[in-house]
């Protein structure tokens, strides 16, 4: 499901629910790669692109921040977090993370978080002053 997707009062709990594990994922650089927007060079295979930025981020974001996945996935999709987790498959988890990944408004949602927590510009500095 996508941010997009969520409807009424659901969006409240969905924001609750994955406010601390996108911190723990946004305070984490080499997660947080697979979220920068960069430029595409003139001429360059975008696909090749992607998929070598996904094996690269990916594999850290996956090891590291499991449990911060299934909370995000679990509260995306609408589902009890323990529930979510004990069904989960391998299908299951490529198609919601693709789904996850593939959201512009879900990575807007992480480059917020980003900069809320960062302090190395004067606007995340500004925002983690208002923290």
């Amino acid at each position: 499901m996508k941010l997009s997707d969520i409807k009424g009062a659901d969006v409240f709990d969905v924001i609750a629910d994955c406010i601390e594990p996108i911190t723990n994922i946004a305070t984490d650089e080499k997660a947080m790669a697979l979220f920068k927007r960069e430029v595409v060079p003139a001429g360059a295979n975008i696909r090749g692109l992607a998929a070598k930025r996904l094996a690269k981020g990916l594999p850290a974001l996956m090891h590291d921040h499991k449990e911060d996945l299934v909370t995000i996935l679990a509260a995306v999709n609408l589902a009890d977090r323990e529930e979510y987790a004990k069904d989960l498959t391998l299908g299951k988890l490529i198609a919601d993370m693709t789904d996850l990944i593939s959201d512009p408004m879900f990575a807007d949602f992480f480059t917020s978080a980003e900069v809320a927590t960062g302090t190395d510009t004067a606007q995340g500095g500004i925002a983690a002053s208002a923290i």
